[in-house]
């Protein structure tokens, strides 16, 4: 009964208004508790098991003694902490993937910025390359053109993958930590 107060904030029976002692034995003997999981949802069933076990009316449903009763609560605290301790180890797991996640995604991002820092120079190159190779200049004197423009096209392309790598950290960043 002590548990269940504790658990509820309340008595597991409506012994107010029992006007004469007999009507508190009567209710006492055959009123069932109402269910703590119904009243308060945080309230793990299994507790409820437990506490309903101990409140039971029939002396054959309850526990046989005290240390029967003890055992059954150490048993289910055990197996929270239990629960509780491999979800910490889980998300100091997760917290450790994060921050491999993250430190790739900032290497990225740096080499995003350094390659796009090269494209606008090599765009600046072969716009300047361009205005002084005349379209009637033999093939040969256009390789310095044509050589900063497949250059240019080959960081254009490392950008690019470099761009869908950092995406995609980001996604796997947001399957860990979705508030962020």
């Amino acid at each position: 009964a002590i548990l269940y107060y504790f658990l509820a904030g309340r008595h597991y029976l409506n012994v107010h208004g029992s006007s004469t002692w007999e009507e508190l034995v009567d209710r006492i003997c055959t009123q069932q508790p109402s269910s703590l999981h119904e009243g308060h949802p945080e309230i793990p069933l299994d507790l409820e098991r437990i506490v309903f076990t101990a409140l039971a009316k029939s002396r054959a449903q309850r526990y046989k003694t005290v240390a029967e009763f003890a055992a059954e609560v150490r048993k289910y605290l055990l197996a929270g902490e239990q629960q509780l301790n491999r979800q910490r180890a889980l998300a100091q797991e997760a917290n450790k993937r994060v921050r491999e996640l993250l430190a790739k995604a900032r290497a990225i991002r740096a080499k995003l910025k350094k390659r796009a820092q090269e494209i606008r120079v090599l765009k600046e190159e072969v716009a300047r390359l361009g205005k002084e190779t005349p379209s009637w200049t033999p093939l040969l004197q256009k390789r310095p053109l044509k050589a900063a423009e497949r250059k240019l096209k080959t960081i254009e392309q490392e950008a690019g993958r470099l761009k869908q790598d950092y995406l995609a950290l980001l996604g796997q960043v947001l399957e860990y930590h979705p508030q962020q």
